[in-house]
């Protein structure tokens, strides 16, 4: 069957379930549906499939029970895990589907290894953030190790950093199993897949760091000064306590996304 009716009817379809299983919102249900379709016939189904891996296992996590009833903490709202819209799928999804358009119109391999870096990037950081709150310690901000409130923008801890890792890892093996089906048993193979994992990885602790640094964050008005995304008052004109108030969770996936894909493009070039 044609890849241009294909497309459409395997995005068509994921979309839709996800819509019906409340992962995102009307709107992230047609983003989503876009740019499935955008990566399937830019890259094919090796690329869709990586972009699969991804949704599912995010999803998957995003729905563990428990995960928002920690012992002895408060995990702020903004946490993953709510539907997401379009704004929230474009910033996950963009350098991704920008990549892949670029793979469409001139392919190589390294095009496709910055693809999974980037899908990887995305990946690492969910699964830092829906499980990071399992951790048994509280979780440190990055920039200066000092103890915070789970959920806080920049704040890493051991599970949180080894969830980065399994996301990122899942997103390799998925990598490396497709270029070995579409490219053979070269020797470059490994070393391919472990750049996936690595830039996926670096993404995760990126987007921690600009989270902690330059993304906006306003402290709650309550006796422990806890710190949030958005202002819990819901005045959209008030200054951030911390950042820049344009600098939001998405804006930071973007950068993050795009720097690991930086990351990954100095390291093929030093691996030539």
């Amino acid at each position: 069957m044609n890849a241009e009716i294909v497309a459409p009817l395997l995005n068509a379809c994921v979309a839709s379930t996800a819509y019906v299983k409340r992962s995102v919102d009307g709107t992230g249900a047609t983003a989503g549906f876009l740019m499935g379709t955008l990566i399937y016939l830019a890259g094919g189904p090796w690329f869709w499939i990586l972009l699969m891996l991804f949704f599912v296992s995010a999803s998957a996590i995003s729905r563990l029970p428990g995960r928002k009833k920690i012992p002895g903490e408060t995990v702020p709202t903004q946490l993953r895990g709510s539907r997401r819209d379009h704004v929230q799928v474009f910033a996950n999804g963009a350098p991704a589907l920008i990549l892949a358009l670029i793979y469409a119109a001139m392919p190589g391999i390294e095009l496709g290894v910055l693809f999974a870096v980037a899908i990887a990037s995305a990946n690492a950081d969910t699964w830092a953030g829906e499980l990071g709150v399992f951790s048994a310690h509280p979780p440190v901000l990055i920039t200066s190790g000092e103890p915070v409130q789970a959920g806080r923008s920049g704040a890493i801890s051991p599970l949180g950093l080894s969830a980065a890792a399994l996301g990122a890892g899942i997103i390799a093996v998925g990598y490396g199993a497709g270029h070995v089906l579409v490219y053979g048993l070269e020797p470059a193979a490994p070393a391919f897949a472990v750049l996936v994992g690595f830039g996926g990885f670096v993404g995760a602790v990126l987007d921690s760091f600009l989270g902690a640094t330059i993304q906006a964050q306003y402290r709650e008005e309550d006796p422990e000064g806890a710190f949030h995304d958005t202002p819990r008052t819901g005045d959209r004109d008030r200054k951030p306590d911390r950042g820049f108030r344009f600098v939001t969770n998405d804006i930071v996936n973007l950068m993050s996304g795009s720097l690991a894909v930086v990351i990954g493009a100095l390291a093929l070039f030093l691996l030539r």
